[in-house]
């Protein structure tokens, strides 16, 4: 049996990617291919993506035996030669070690392939992305330079990817961040017959905020402790004092010196020619 991890990162057309696979699951099972229920968190799945994010924040809690058993019964009623996972939890970390658990449970199912995709973008583009996503969605407070200081093993790649090169039993892929990346991840996961993702999902899901909405968002979430209030959008804003923003390229900060501004050597080497 192969096993697919797509792992991220975060704000990289993961949700286009997760969605895809959820949604065309009845039809990948007709060619042997398993995108398992098992481990998929049905809270706003449909806005931030169909992932597998219950596989790595529960490990260590008392329900990730159930969650494994559950998508081991999966694999033995459908028997498929491939299953496919994601989840951008897998980069984040010390995520490592949940995956490799989850491997070796799973040895009894004759595992002889394992490759993991991860979709990069430049480091300072991903922190930014990765700033606004956590201040819209798990209300943090932190402004930009307060959260990549305090979480900057978030955006050191060499730490976070090392551990998935160093092991020799799965095989790593890095696909650049683009426009076109939903179809390189599908297209890399090799299962499908041809033709299968000519209709690719054309709803776009959870769409990235701009820095003004995002500024808006992290003063709700100071005044009201946290996650659980949404902001109005800049746009509104504005409008009621007859203002409309034109053009709007406004960043959070120039890149601070403590990111590095290009792929560390770990990447480089794994990316296509």
């Amino acid at each position: 049996m192969r096993l697919y991890i797509h792992a991220g990162t975060f704000k990289t057309a993961s949700s286009a990617i997760q969605n895809s696979l959820y949604s065309r699951r009845e039809a990948l099972l007709k060619h042997h291919i398993l995108y398992p229920e098992a481990g998929i968190s049905k809270k706003m799945s449909e806005e931030v993506g169909f992932r597998h994010s219950r596989i790595v924040y529960h490990y260590g809690k008392s329900d990730w035996d159930n969650i494994v058993a559950n998508l081991k019964k999966s694999l033995f009623h459908h028997n498929p030669h491939t299953v496919i996972l994601s989840s951008e939890a897998w980069s984040t970390p010390g995520a490592s070690e949940t995956l490799f658990s989850l491997i070796e449970h799973l040895q009894e199912f004759d595992v002889d392939k394992i490759d993991i995709a991860f979709v990069v973008r430049n480091v300072f583009d991903y922190s930014i992305s990765h700033y606004r996503e956590f201040v819209r969605r798990w209300g943090f407070k932190y402004d930009y330079l307060e959260y990549v200081e305090k979480r900057l093993d978030y955006f050191d790649y060499n730490a976070l990817f090392s551990p998935f090169l160093e092991n020799n039993k799965v095989t790593v892929k890095f696909i650049p961040y683009s426009k076109s990346c939903v179809d390189a991840v599908l297209k890399d996961m090799n299962a499908a017959p041809t033709g299968f993702w000519n209709k690719p999902e054309k709803k776009k899901v959870n769409k990235s905020l701009s820095a003004l909405d995002i500024e808006i968002q992290r003063k709700f979430n100071i005044l009201h402790g946290g996650k659980g209030y949404v902001a109005p959008q800049a746009t509104e804003l504005l409008a009621r004092i007859g203002l409309k923003p034109t053009g709007e390229k406004i960043l959070e900060s120039t890149p601070p010196v403590l990111l590095s501004d290009s792929l560390p050597i770990c990447i480089k080497k794994s990316l296509p020619s």
